[in-house]
């Protein structure tokens, strides 16, 4: 008795020291959490513009389309440092607001390793453009190393200062596309695929290890059409002929010493950075060490919060993959209930759906679209502006707005649906595991990917995806008014950049996020254009918690088993793919273009 009373104290006490540990610990990260979410909320800017004040574009990292588009970062929070993201919509609003500013007398370009799609640099760049058109100040840049992406953007600069050791990349416009059937053969999935379109290449990876000839020669257009006004740009901005572009492109520009670049003209001169505050100082007559420099992520009037009340303009982002119960990205169950709640608010009185979105699910699409028809139907206007990509389910649910704004460089079109079903079998057979299926009917068992499909079953799922094309091209050519014949011709699942897409009639007028609020304003009855920005972007609690990903453990088990070194980023592909509804309206993951 006495022998079994201590084991009971015993395991009753070490049962609450597990409880207090794990307490503690999840009250830890809950606090750490709710630390870092008011952190992340309270950043504010304490700008003091004074004479002789200078903007500085620190273009250095990614250029994020919204201010949730980060991870939560435990050193960050603990150090105390609590860095704003660079958003587009915050650079290009700074950029508009020292245009105006008295006492900001420059830019100051910083080139760093800058990641941003075409549209996302072509916008950023134009800002830059109307800021030396509409204001005569300067602007002038500085680089250690050049990259392409940076260089497209700090060409339309005044002066483009090299350090001496700095090399400028000009490579012109490629991408990869990785095939991994044969890694799907290896470990026993077999993907068996149904689809609408010619173009519709998003299904090849996972069943061919060499890309077909429409897929190939619809990205060499697509890259084609980027790099041709990336080269046209960086030729104007910096007076050179284009035909030189190719010639150093060809000839390989960034082997060449920094005296041989300057020679090229790409950039004006050579100098260390410690000597750019002399130079600026020269450039605006003032004293090296009372200029005043302004980080353009401190300065501007802009935040993208919802609005607290009163008339205004709706801002509704759209970023990432259309899916449902999603974590990241447009979850529709998500989003719809936002859209119905501006359809039904007084104070809005016009929507900007502002699209980032290579597509995904149909079923998701098919929702968020119903959900904006509904708020068109309170006669309001509904305005859509495409960002870097607006293909496939991004143009399911942008091609009926009133009107459509998209950049040259969007990525668009996209207008076809597949579906895949995996088929584990012959996984499940090298692993010795042996499936038995009881069911009341022959199709019972068709969502259990145990085997291969049946004919039947096949022709079923192809049926579903020709009738998902259908009432995509049907939708299309009800929004855009076109035959829905030539809707099909020019749908396919092709990808279309945004200047070829206007000339086709799929998007209305070329133009920026703010174009599109200006002419949201006009068809209003707004005197002055407030503009609030949806959803709330605050990052969940959930969110907050960082986890640990199981791409890695994945990896080590293929590499055990099957002697295959596979990348946590192919992995977290595949389960990604994996997790998706059979029926997808989604942009092939090499289109996403990089400059």
């Amino acid at each position: 008795m006495i022998k079994k009373f201590f084991l009971n104290l015993l395991s009753s006490f070490l049962g609450a020291w597990i409880a207090i540990v794990l307490s503690g610990v999840v009250i830890f990260f809950i606090f750490m959490a709710l630390m870092g979410k008011l952190a992340l909320s309270t950043v504010e800017s304490n700008v003091n513009v004074t004479k002789n004040s200078v903007l500085v574009l620190d273009l250095d990292g990614e250029i994020c389309e919204t201010e949730v588009a980060r991870e939560f970062d435990m050193d960050m929070l603990i150090q105390g440092e609590v860095d704003k993201p660079q958003t587009l919509l915050s650079l290009t609003t700074a950029i508009n607001e020292a245009t105006d500013n008295k006492d900001i007398n420059a830019i100051y370009i910083k080139c760093g390793n800058l990641a941003a799609s075409p549209a996302t640099l072509h916008s950023l760049r134009n800002s830059l453009v109307a800021f030396k058109k509409n204001s005569s100040k300067p602007i002038i840049a500085y680089a250690d190393n050049m990259a392409q992406s940076a260089l497209y953007v700090a060409s339309c600069a005044d002066s483009i200062f090299l350090n001496p050791q700095g090399i400028v990349q000009l490579n012109g416009i490629g991408g990869v596309c990785i095939y991994f059937s044969e890694l799907f053969r290896k470990i026993g999935i077999e993907w068996q695929v149904a689809k609408v379109g010619t173009y519709k290449s998003a299904v090849e990876p996972f069943i061919t290890n060499e890309m077909s000839e429409p897929a190939r020669r619809q990205m060499l257009e697509l890259y084609d059409g980027v790099w041709a006004e990336v080269r046209r740009e960086i030729a104007k901005g910096r007076g050179i002929p284009e035909a030189q572009i190719d010639s150093m492109v060809n000839n390989y520009i960034i082997t060449e010493s920094a005296q041989d670049v300057v020679k090229t003209k790409l950039v004006s001169g050579l100098a260390y950075e410690r000597q750019m505050d002399e130079k600026i100082g020269r450039l605006i007559e003032c004293d090296p060490e009372k200029i005043n420099f302004i980080d353009a992520q401190s300065f501007g009037s802009f935040s993208m919060m919802p609005s607290t009340g009163g008339d205004h303009i709706a801002v509704l982002y759209a970023t990432g993959e259309i899916q449902e119960n999603a974590k990241g990205g447009i979850d529709c169950y998500k989003l719809v209930p936002v859209i119905v709640d501006l359809a039904e608010d007084d104070n809005v009185k016009g929507l900007v759906l502002r699209v980032n979105s290579p597509g995904g699910s149909v079923f998701g699409s098919e929702q968020i679209s119903d959900a904006l028809s509904y708020f068109q139907s309170t006669g309001k206007p509904l305005v859509v502006s495409m960002g870097d990509y607006a293909a496939s389910g991004g143009y399911w649910i942008s091609c009926n707005a009133d009107y459509i704004f998209a950049d040259p460089l969007t990525l668009t079109g996209s207008i076809g649906i597949f579906g895949m079903v995996p088929n584990g079998q012959k996984l499940l057979q090298n692993i010795g595991v042996t499936p038995q299926k009881v069911s009341t009917n022959p199709r019972a068992n068709i969502v259990i990917p145990f085997e291969p499909l049946t004919e039947p079953q096949m022709a079923a799922l192809q049926k579903s995806i020709d009738r998902g094309y259908l009432q995509f091209i049907t939708k299309v050519s009800k929004g855009r008014d076109i035959p829905v014949n030539d809707v099909d011709s020019i749908a396919q699942g092709r990808v279309w950049i945004g200047s070829t897409a206007k000339t086709l009639g799929l998007v209305d007028q070329l133009g920026s996020l703010q174009d599109a609020i200006d002419y949201t304003a006009k068809l209003t009855d707004l005197k002055n254009t407030a503009v609030g920005y949806y959803p709330d972007l605050e990052p969940s609690f959930w969110d907050m918690i960082p986890t640990a990903g199981a791409e890695s453990l994945v990896g080590k088990m293929l590499s055990k088993a099957y002697g295959i070194d596979v990348s946590p980023v192919l992995i977290q592909h595949v389960q990604e793919m994996l997790q998706r509804k059979p029926s997808q309206a989604l942009l092939p993951e090499y289109f996403k273009v990089r400059i």
